[in-house]
Order: structure tokens, then sequence, then C-alpha cells
């Protein structure tokens, strides 16, 4: 992952809610941050002095969002999405938490697969 990835990576699980994502979801979620990635630099390119460049990126940003809508409906991303999209509750107080132990959940924020 590049540190620009690695940046929307955490970025994205800090404003999802807890328990969103699971293990089995590291993959997807790892192609979105890529996609996304990928979008953003389209976006540089467009607003950039390259003229040339501008029509060939402005196409890729529209590709790129519409894979990326699909993403974006899966994970929650959206308003319509977040209804009915379900989290993870907290275990009760004295229980142990298993994303504690495991750092891939811990990292994603998510419970079991």
């Amino acid at each position: 992952m590049t540190a620009s990835q690695r940046a929307i990576w955490l970025d994205l699980v800090a404003v999802s809610p807890g328990g969103l994502f699971c293990r089995v979801d590291a993959a997807a979620f790892e192609s979105y941050v890529v996609l996304l990635d990928l979008q953003r630099e389209q976006l540089r390119l467009v607003n950039g002095d390259a003229a040339l460049l501008k029509k060939d990126a402005r196409e890729e940003y529209k590709r790129l969002a519409v894979l990326l809508r699909q993403w974006q409906n899966d994970f929650g991303f959206n308003p319509i999405a977040r209804l009915r999209v379900q989290t993870v509750p907290e275990p009760p107080q004295g229980r142990t938490d298993p994303r504690k132990a495991d750092p891939l959940l811990r990292f994603l924020g998510g419970g079991a697969a």
C-alpha cells in the first residue's frame, strides 16, 4: 500500500462505525481504497496544467466513480445505503472484546466474519 492509500484507509476506518467491517471484508475494503486513491490521482490530473491529459483523466475519473459508487453502497458510505447496513454491537461490560486480541479486526474495526 502506498502512503496515500494508507492515509485513505485510516481516514475511512476512523469515520466508519465500529463493527462495520469484519475480517472477510479486508480485500474488498482494500480494493475500494485503491480505487479511491486512483480517482483522486485522476482529479489531480484534471486540475493540473496538462490540457492533453485532462480529457483522458476526466473519462477515467468518471469510470472510477461508477465503480466506487457500488463499493460505497456495499459499505454504507452514502445516506441511503446506511439504512440497510448493520454493525456488530460492542460486547457487554466485563466481557472480552475479540477485536482487542486480533490486530486485523482491531484495524478494520469489525467483528467476526
